[in-house]
């Protein structure tokens, strides 16, 4: 028998043996496994996320759009905190509520108060021919109360399975339920007169 015909006689029963295939396959798999696990829990956990910093900001319109006491200061902080707790978020979240109004003989949108908590600037004006299309229609003089926050998220595990540090943004807008506007004061003792509506 040459060489040639031994070592193809070889291969042939090479390619026939299936003896520790399993072991080859499971080499092969469990850390294609293992990686699917734990993309399909990040993934969820981004997700859960998402809802969880949405529901927040959503509680936040709903709370404000009952209020029938000015906006102060203190309140703002505190709904500052109530954001934080209801993300369970690591960093403190930012948020802005901005009341805004249709003045018809302008046609269009007007701030008439914006205050922040966070690294967002108040938004003014200018900003809102940007958001027209996120605000509802209203009636001339009509208001409307804007809740926007940001909520960074930070990945479950460190590394990458293709989920990053991002920001989740929330843009909520409502209306005032019990009164017909939202007014702020620096104080809760202001005088109307110096109140903000």
């Amino acid at each position: 028998m040459s060489l040639t015909k031994s070592i193809l006689a070889r291969l042939r029963r090479l390619r026939r043996d299936e003896s520790g295939s399993g072991t080859v396959e499971m080499v092969f798999m469990v850390p294609l496994l293992c990686w699917c696990l734990l993309s399909t829990i990040s993934y969820f956990h981004a997700y859960r996320s998402e809802h969880v910093a949405t529901k927040a900001a959503t509680t936040l319109a709903d709370m404000v759009s009952r209020e029938t006491e000015y906006i102060t200061p203190s309140y703002l902080n505190g709904m500052r905190g109530m954001l934080r707790f209801l993300t369970m978020s690591d960093t403190v979240p930012s948020y802005r509520l901005t009341v805004i109004m249709w003045n018809e003989d302008k046609n269009k949108y007007v701030v008439r108060w914006s205050r922040e908590r966070g690294d967002k600037p108040t938004l003014r004006t200018s900003d809102l021919p940007d958001i027209s299309n996120q605000l509802p229609l209203l009636k001339d003089q009509e208001r409307a109360i804007i809740v926007e926050t940001w909520t960074d998220y930070v990945p479950q595990y460190e590394y990458n399975l293709g989920l990053n540090e991002f920001e989740f943004e929330s843009f909520i807008v409502t209306r005032p339920r019990f009164s017909t506007q939202l007014c702020f004061a620096p104080t809760a003792e202001t005088d109307p007169v110096d109140a903000k509506c």
